[in-house]
């Protein structure tokens, strides 16, 4: 397989670490898996795309499962750190409108944080 998660937590926010090709196959089946099973515990995740640098097809169906799984659970999904031919791809084929993409982690997370404290 040649996509490699990590995942971490932060103030209640899940943040999948995700390292090289997001395409179909394993990979694409391992980021749904992974991010599911996130959505379990969370309703916020991050998916930090900084080291993924070949999407496909299957990539860009994978990611729109995420955000359908993620709403359907009432949850929320942000992508940070977009590699160029990523963010690319996503503008080509309208996806970057339906997420919320920040230009890093950091930013991710907070912007969470910001919005639980606004909901106060």
């Amino acid at each position: 397989m040649d996509l490699e998660l990590q995942i971490a937590s932060y103030e209640n926010v899940s943040v999948l670490r995700c390292r090289g090709k997001l395409t179909y196959g394993p990979e694409t089946n391992e980021l749904v898996r992974t991010a599911r099973q996130a959505l379990e515990t969370a309703k916020e995740i991050v998916l930090q795309m900084a080291e993924v640098t070949q999407i496909d097809s299957g990539g860009v169906g994978a990611l729109g499962t995420v955000l359908i799984s993620a709403r359907n659970r009432n949850a929320e999904v942000k992508l940070a750190t977009l590699h160029p031919r990523v963010a690319e791809v996503l503008r080509i084929t309208g996806l970057e409108l339906l997420f919320d993409i920040r230009t890093s982690e950091s930013e991710a997370i907070v912007a969470f944080l910001t919005k639980r404290t606004l909901a106060r």
